[in-house]
């Protein structure tokens, strides 16, 4: 894409890479903005270009990777989506229903509720990083981040209908 929008694929079947500046890297990326892409897309994009000129560098086709020098653009930070107070104490008083499935899931919500921890965190729990008694539970986050947080007497009594139903089950 980057070669044929610059001008160095050229007529010829070698393009024109050695004479590729910083200028024309910005340009092309002021093209893909102009063409509405996205900026994850055009980061995309620039990785690509890197890759490929740190290759030709390696190769000893170019001496420098003139891409290195140009700044990625800028992501826009979304605000994660999250369910409003009212959504989420819907889904926590469903109905009981009885069961193993219907235990764990509930005793997950009122996990999520009270810690707000990320799904990913979630699942890589152990037993022995939720202590019931101190109402504290240890998290390993982004990044291998470790972070303690407290949590109800609601998820208190949820996980413990769990480790009920879960230790029967076994």
């Amino acid at each position: 894409d980057f070669l044929k929008q610059s001008g160095h694929a050229g007529e010829s079947s070698t393009p024109k890479i050695d004479s590729i500046d910083r200028l024309e890297i910005r340009s092309y990326l002021g093209f893909l903005y102009d063409k509405k892409f996205s900026a994850s897309t055009m980061r995309r994009k620039l990785s690509t270009l890197s890759s490929f000129f740190r290759f030709l560098c390696r190769e000893g086709y170019l001496k420098n990777n003139v891409v290195k020098s140009v700044p990625a653009p800028k992501m826009e930070n979304k605000l994660p989506s999250f369910l409003s107070v009212d959504e989420m104490f819907r889904l926590i008083d469903l109905p009981e229903v009885e069961g193993f499935l219907a235990v764990r899931d509930r005793a997950m919500l009122e996990f999520f509720y009270s810690t707000g921890v990320r799904i990913s965190e979630l699942v890589s729990l152990k037993t022995g990083d939720i202590d019931r008694t101190t109402q504290m539970v240890k998290v390993l986050g982004k990044g291998g981040k470790e972070r303690l947080l407290p949590f109800g007497k609601k998820c208190v009594e949820a996980l413990g209908k769990y480790e009920k139903v879960r230790s029967d089950k076994i």
